[in-house]
């Protein structure tokens, strides 16, 4: 499991709760809700477009995500070694032909 987020995930969320914050404000606006509620509204829409900006701004790294040899389904655990090489190899490097093991093949 990858602890790498996408940027545009990331702002997609952003983005869905600077609406919601819009939704509020223009309920309030509609349904006499008081200065203060559509101010707080209006501080909320901004904070987010911010963090937006913010998130924008953010660099980035090349990544990809990688299969440990250990959870590999070419890994033969009783030799340690690999399937495709059929070398002897560190269980805990990875390989770029690695294909992950299903959780129902443990």
């Amino acid at each position: 499991m990858s602890d790498l987020i996408s940027r545009d995930d990331a702002i997609k969320a952003f983005e869905d709760e600077k609406q919601k914050a819009r939704e509020d404000r223009e309920y309030f606006a509609k349904y006499a809700g008081t200065e203060h509620e559509q101010a707080i509204c209006n501080e909320a829409v901004k904070t987010w477009r911010k963090t937006i900006d913010i998130v924008n701004k953010l660099p980035t790294i090349d990544a990809v995500p990688v299969v440990r040899r250990k959870e590999c389904v070419h890994y033969i655990k009783h030799d340690k070694r690999c399937g495709i090489w059929n070398h002897g190899i560190d269980s805990n490097g990875y390989c770029y032909k690695g294909e992950r093991e299903d959780d129902d093949n443990h």
